[in-house]
């Protein structure tokens, strides 16, 4: 009889353990998923206001290279290529496609889950400008986050 609530009572408690394993590790993915989401935006906000100058071809540049690009978009519709890095800005197709999905999604900012791109699209009097940033890198950290979390909430268990 004694075994038996012995028994009850460890599962009980691994049961609360696991509940409360949960629990962490859903915090700390939800946290790290909106801190990188705010310094995403963060950074795009500061592109969209200080655009970063892209040295003409054949000039060296020493500043950081990041994955973003930026649209105009004239009150007409017309596209034109603001700067960027990383992305090939002569492909018209894709980057028709990419403004009129982030214009016609209604918000100012959002995700573009086919193309991996966030967008933050700020108003101007000329038109719009929306900057686009790649998401690849949140999601790789977001997925190894994930497995270590999952690696030691197991070894916690089992150590429990």
């Amino acid at each position: 009889m004694i075994r038996k609530l012995r028994v009850k009572l460890v599962a009980i408690i691994m049961a609360f353990v696991t509940v409360i394993l949960a629990c962490v590790m859903a915090a700390v993915l939800g946290l790290t998923r909106a801190t990188l989401e705010r310094e995403s935006l963060d950074m795009m906000r500061h592109i969209a206001l200080n655009p970063i100058q892209v040295p003409a071809s054949g000039e060296e540049f020493d500043g950081v290279r990041l994955p973003y690009f930026v649209l105009s978009v004239g009150e007409d519709g017309t596209i034109e290529p603001a700067g960027g890095g990383y992305y090939d800005l002569s492909d018209t197709e894709f980057l028709q496609q990419a403004a009129e999905e982030a214009v016609d999604s209604g918000r100012q900012n959002g995700v573009l889950t086919d193309s991996h791109l966030r967008f933050l699209r700020l108003d101007t009097d000329s038109g719009s400008t929306i900057v686009f940033a790649d998401t690849s890198n949140e999601t790789q950290t977001l997925t190894g986050l994930f497995r270590t979390c999952l690696l030691l909430c197991s070894a916690a268990f089992i150590a429990f």
